[in-house]
């Protein structure tokens, strides 16, 4: 695999399961979904990532990475990205440092391991990088939305239909886009799950299709870097955040 381009859906709580997917970008800019995954503690992620890495390997964990803030206060990335998104209801909360222990704990086992935070020299790069990312704006941008799709919240029925329409939007988008994520049968078994999905299904389906929103962006900005992106931040080492820009 020439570039390996992992998402990352991290739960707050160790206690709860992530979604991971892994996309394989080759030089023509052609993207295949591998495999995904969910997984519960930080060494079990840490753990599969470590034996999917390629020579390049670009993380995109939609988490705050970085936030040495105090608490009550929220980082300069967040109130940016929320006065830029906030019309489509794509606004973030703010995060600080107790808010925050798991996602900068993660990093900091990520860096020891050689993956570099600093999100700008990430783009036709090669090594191993992680960066935080954040799916909503990126699908408002990436799907020409004029407001999120609403699948967090709500009756069962309204969370499937949320879903579904993200999945029909991954199918059908991204194969337009470049890199242009390609329909293998590991994406098509994804995007049309058999059933009708509710409680801890419903809610693995979702981890699952965000993990491989955060693994589009990952290729996405390794493609395309500031041209076709923006690094929300004046300074990412107070926190930052990466998504596809400008809205449509």
């Amino acid at each position: 695999m020439p570039i390996a381009c992992i998402g990352v859906d991290l739960a707050w709580s160790g206690r709860n399961p992530s979604g991971l997917a892994l996309l394989g970008l080759d030089q023509r800019g052609r993207l295949r979904l591998v495999e995904t995954a969910r997984l519960e503690t930080d060494a079990e992620i840490v753990r599969w990532i470590e034996e999917r890495r390629a020579r390049t390997t670009v993380l995109a964990i939609d988490a705050p990475l970085i936030a040495p803030n105090p608490g009550g206060t929220g980082r300069p990335c967040d109130g940016q990205l929320t006065s830029a998104f906030g019309r489509y209801h794509a606004g973030t909360y703010p995060a600080n440092a107790p808010k925050c222990v798991r996602p900068v704990a993660l990093r900091k086992k990520l860096a020891r391991l050689g993956y570099d935070p600093d999100p700008v020299r990430v783009p036709r790069r090669r090594g191993l990088w992680q960066i935080e990312v954040y799916p909503h704006p990126a699908q408002v941008v990436l799907f020409g939305l004029k407001r999120i799709l609403k699948y967090k919240k709500g009756t069962p029925a309204a969370r499937r239909r949320g879903l579904r329409q993200l999945a029909a939007r991954l199918r059908r988008d991204l194969a337009r886009k470049r890199p242009q994520l390609t329909a293998n049968g590991e994406l098509r078994r994804l995007l049309a799950p058999r059933g009708v999905l509710r409680g801890g299904a419903l809610k693995d389906w979702e981890d699952r299709l965000d993990a491989v929103v955060c693994g589009y962006i990952a290729a996405y900005y390794w493609w395309w870097g500031e041209k076709r992106c923006r690094v929300f931040g004046d300074d990412w080492r107070r926190g930052y955040i990466v998504t596809p820009w400008p809205p449509q």
